[in-house]
């Protein structure tokens, strides 16, 4: 009798196209891993344009000293600006997720934080990295998006 409970139950689960609560925890849970390793590599390749001298300011707006409501980087200066400091020119201005900045931890990154992440770093990792003689950059990126690619997010 188990048995054939367990067979309806699967039959169930498959026709309805539902998911058990164990899956959607386990797949919930393996997500947020994947996030967090996203949002760690993203702060490696910050800290790897830091340790080259390209370091960015993301501590407190560059125009206000506030190290609250940051939400802006500077592509020129590479330092963070606050929402307030920002109005008029947002559409000149990098977005700064959150998770480079604050310094709580959230329960999840979001998709849009960690694409931002990637743009940030990318620009200024091209910005300051291109004009080095031989710095072949393509097979950075290639390697970087292969990477990203095994795992969409």
């Amino acid at each position: 009798k188990i048995f054939t409970g367990m067979i309806f139950y699967i039959i169930y689960a498959v026709s309805t196209n539902k998911e058990s609560l164990e899956d959607k925890k386990i797949r919930t849970k393996k997500e947020f891993l994947q996030q967090e390793k996203i949002g760690k590599y993203i702060k490696w390749e910050l800290q790897l344009l830091k340790s080259l001298g390209f370091g960015l300011d993301l501590e407190k707006c560059i125009v206000s000293g506030s190290k609250k409501d940051l939400k802006f980087v500077s592509p020129k200066s590479g330092c963070a600006v606050s929402r307030k400091s920002s109005i008029g020119w947002e559409k000149k201005l990098l977005l700064l997720p959150d998770f480079l900045w604050k310094t709580k931890l959230t329960n999840s990154l979001s998709k849009a934080d960690l694409n931002n992440g990637f743009k940030l770093t990318e620009y200024f990792i091209k910005k300051n990295l291109q004009p080095v003689r031989n710095f072949q950059m393509n097979p950075f990126f290639n390697l970087r998006n292969r990477v990203l690619s095994l795992k969409s997010f």
